[in-house]
């Protein structure tokens, strides 16, 4: 089999929501705490107050709600990538994997880049388990805009990986100035765009091709 079954997937959810329940270790204050700050859409100042509120909150009753949103956050993600990989909804053969979100349970919760690039990291670790790590590029459909939100992640690689990460946030940037797309965010785990729905195709085209010419000048 390519991917662990659905099984081995259910089972480090549940793991992952032990220890989340567990409260007392530092992974799960962590993890709670980074719910916290997302939940809401807040602004960074008032997300970074929510935090240490919850932090030190007589009665923890902030931080259990962070615990929860976390538990929740992990079965999204699980659920997902469950489903996108049993769907074969990844594209796995081309020197950059891709695939999109259209339809889903979960689709809202996708919509914000830092949970969409949390499932592209967790594919990943998927994905590698089997098949040669490449970068991934992942979509979820904006319907109201009719255009997706677009992540590009580097695959983890041995040697230099932060290079990596930044030869091919290059790319993914230079692919999106060609069809016009605006670069919403550019960081070390992941760059952020949109892309109207009709471009899709030719930003991949694009990407692909770029990417390989990079890829081939550098082995040479």
């Amino acid at each position: 089999m390519l991917f662990r079954s659905k099984a081995e997937v259910a089972a480090q959810a549940t793991d992952a929501a032990n220890n989340a329940r567990a409260g007392g270790s530092a992974g799960a204050v962590v993890s709670s705490g980074a719910a916290v700050l997302e939940h809401g859409m807040q602004t960074s100042k008032a997300r970074f107050w929510t935090a240490s509120d919850a932090l030190t909150q007589v009665g923890g009753v902030l931080l259990k709600q962070g615990i929860n949103l976390c538990i929740d956050q992990c079965k999204a993600v699980m659920r997902q990538a469950v489903a996108m990989l049993s769907k074969k909804e990844i594209d796995t053969r081309n020197i950059v994997h891709f695939g999109k979100i259209v339809a889903s349970p979960d689709l809202s919760y996708f919509m914000h880049p830092d949970h969409l690039i949390r499932l592209g990291f967790f594919l990943l670790d998927l994905i590698s388990l089997k098949k040669v790590s490449r970068p991934l590029v992942l979509g979820v459909l904006l319907p109201a805009q009719d255009a997706y939100l677009v992540v590009g992640i580097n695959a983890n690689r041995a040697g230099s990986p932060r290079l990596a990460a930044t030869i091919f946030a290059d790319v993914f940037k230079r692919a999106a100035e060609m069809i016009g797309a605006a670069v919403r965010r550019d960081s070390f785990d992941g760059s952020v765009i949109t892309v109207r729905s009709q471009d899709w195709s030719m930003f991949m085209e694009q990407l692909v091709l770029i990417y390989t010419s990079e890829h081939t000048m550098r082995r040479y």
